[in-house]
């Protein structure tokens, strides 16, 4: 991966392209193909070595998240990932 032509850091670079998707699917919550787009310029200017980790940086952005809700609703964070992504009850431990 190389560093931008303008000499502004990478790590820069991933932080506003995460802010970037993150504003594009805030006003529009169908905005797979912008978040598309900002993906496709990361992979052109930057190589596949951005590609993951502005995929990490998100995981890790959402992770985080995920455990403020869990801790503000006393809740374990695991548990307010599958009542978030699955929309129901985790089932009972065997």
């Amino acid at each position: 991966m190389t560093e931008p032509e303008d000499g502004e850091p990478i790590d820069e670079v991933l932080a506003q392209a995460e802010q970037d998707a993150l504003y594009a699917a805030v006003v529009d919550p169908q905005a797979s193909d912008q978040v598309r787009r900002i993906i496709s310029w990361l992979l052109d200017e930057h190589g596949p070595a951005a590609v993951v980790a502005f995929t990490e940086a998100l995981v890790f952005d959402l992770a985080a998240a995920m455990e403020a809700i869990g801790s503000l609703e006393g809740r374990d964070t695991v548990a307010v990932i599958d009542a978030w992504f699955h929309d129901q009850e985790m089932p009972p431990e065997p």
